[in-house]
């Protein structure tokens, strides 16, 4: 069947695909059965060093969290309408930045969904949260494009998220307005890091709003990427 999600992920300055299966029943689940395109030679690479292999599980972790918990939010009634349709949008936002990576690598493309991704997340969660929508596109009032001052008001709204890693993940954020209208620098690697710090961003806040967190089950229970200090 094909996927609910592909993602991506960086190792070195090499991109794989993240592809999240649709899974029935309670199967025990083999993360690195998600990465795609490895051959032999680089899975053992990627599999055969501590951080790469918790950082890919963090990163798969996040996925599953984000696109199952939007799967189960979507055939309910406790969330806004209205976040449930940004969060969809953000989905979809998030996947062409993975497809770009493992294609064209146009950095312009990869920027904009990402920040474009980001915003809808956070605003979806500040929706829910209780924030006047006509509120949202008011810079004037914290909101607008600044990642930083939404995800500084969602976590003083909401204590049931990393707040330190959020907001540090939404400092690393590019200028959205900036990056439209001026030529981007990143290298391969920065973009990756962008890619997987949304990825993260998308979890999170997913998490906070569904039952889903596929690490509880895991037995790898620390967050190893991003970290508060991750580029």
């Amino acid at each position: 069947m094909p996927p609910l999600h592909i993602g991506a992920f960086l190792f070195r300055d090499l991109f794989f695909p993240i592809r999240i299966p649709v899974i029935f029943g309670s199967p025990v689940i083999n993360l690195s059965q998600f990465l795609c395109q490895a051959t032999e030679s680089q899975t053992q690479l990627i599999f055969g060093k501590r951080i790469s292999t918790l950082t890919f599980c963090d990163q798969a972790f996040d996925l599953l969290d984000f696109v199952y918990g939007l799967d189960d939010l979507g055939k309910q009634d406790r969330i806004s309408p209205r976040s449930i349709e940004w969060w969809q949008l953000a989905k979809q936002q998030l996947e062409a930045a993975a497809a770009t990576t493992l294609g064209s690598l146009t950095k312009y493309a990869i920027v904009q969904n990402c920040c474009v991704s980001a915003e809808l997340l956070l605003k979806g969660a500040l929706l829910q949260e209780g924030v006047d929508e006509d509120l949202l596109p008011n810079s004037n009032k914290g909101y607008g494009h600044n990642l930083v001052s939404m995800a500084s008001k969602l976590c003083k709204i909401s204590d049931e998220i990393n707040d330190q890693l959020i907001l540090a993940v939404a400092s690393r954020m590019p200028n959205y307005v900036e990056t439209r209208y001026n030529d981007i620098s990143f290298t391969r690697v920065q973009l990756g890091h962008l890619l997987m710090n949304t990825q993260f961003l998308a979890g999170e806040i997913l998490r906070r709003y569904s039952d889903r967190n596929f690490r509880l089950d895991a037995p790898i229970q620390d967050r190893t990427y991003p970290s508060i200090t991750t580029t």
